[in-house]
């Protein structure tokens, strides 16, 4: 969880542990945010890399949520939440929890 009454943007990473197998996933989380706070689900794959962001939210109120995202089969293949919050907006909080990660 991140949380900042802080005008001075701050961004902050989950990145997944290892690479994912070479076969197409599903990730499913939980999610909240506040005021400013905004959320971001990206993966990289191949090498080189390429990224692709593929949800994204921002202020839910702090109402707690459920979402997933497909990931295609590739090699090398990583996912990552970025968190941002503060910033000119003022206030705000961004939270996951409760990551799966399901073989499709």
């Amino acid at each position: 969880m991140m949380a900042s009454f802080s005008r001075t943007q701050q961004t902050s990473w989950m990145l997944s542990k290892q690479h994912l197998p070479d076969f197409s996933v599903r990730v499913e989380f939980n999610y909240t945010s506040t005021g400013s706070g905004e959320l971001f689900f990206s993966y990289g794959q191949g090498e080189p890399v390429k990224w692709f962001t593929r949800f994204y939210t921002r202020g839910d109120n702090g109402i707690w949520k459920s979402s997933s995202v497909v990931i295609p089969a590739g090699l090398r293949t990583f996912y990552y939440f970025t968190g941002r919050i503060g910033g000119m907006n003022g206030f705000g909080t961004v939270a996951v929890d409760n990551v799966r990660v399901i073989q499709i």
